[in-house]
């Protein structure tokens, strides 16, 4: 009776070793991956096309420097004219990130929509600004222009 069970476990190993298989030698893995590559092209990623205008509250900028900062801003009001609807909520508190424009060498830009962006981290808790921000997926809310 041992030995019949000593074969079933022995076979039953056998079997699940089979049923294991290496796709990194699989001559097809580079063809699998163009198809990826295509199909996420054709379903592009939530990115800046999320937009809302919003007059936003702040409760606190936290960050190391004037230019390295997020801000954690209540949104007061959705002041949106576009057709799309938006992903934001009156009275809900988000993390904002400026989106700075960056030159070759990765330095923030001296722009005029760059000023504006600096000028937030001297904004403290109560102040308000209006501002376009913008969704990344799985980056999070950036703040792509200050309006006043």
């Amino acid at each position: 009776m041992k030995y019949f069970e000593f074969l079933l476990v022995a076979l039953f190993l056998f079997i699940l070793s089979s049923c294991s298989y290496d796709v990194s030698n699989d001559q097809n893995t580079a063809k699998t991956d163009s198809v990826k590559t295509k199909t996420q092209l054709k379903f592009p990623s939530i990115g800046h096309e999320i937009q809302s205008t919003v007059l936003a509250q702040i409760d606190g900028v936290y960050g190391s420097s004037k230019e390295d900062f997020f801000i954690k801003a209540r949104i007061i009001k959705i002041e949106d004219s576009t057709a799309q609807s938006s992903f934001v909520i009156p009275g809900a508190a988000y993390i904002l990130i400026p989106s700075f424009q960056l030159d070759d060498k990765q330095k923030i830009m001296a722009t005029n929509n760059n000023k504006s962006l600096l000028a937030l981290a001297k904004l403290r808790a109560g102040d308000t600004f209006k501002a376009l921000i913008s969704f990344e997926q799985f980056k999070g809310w950036y703040i792509t222009k200050v309006l006043e």
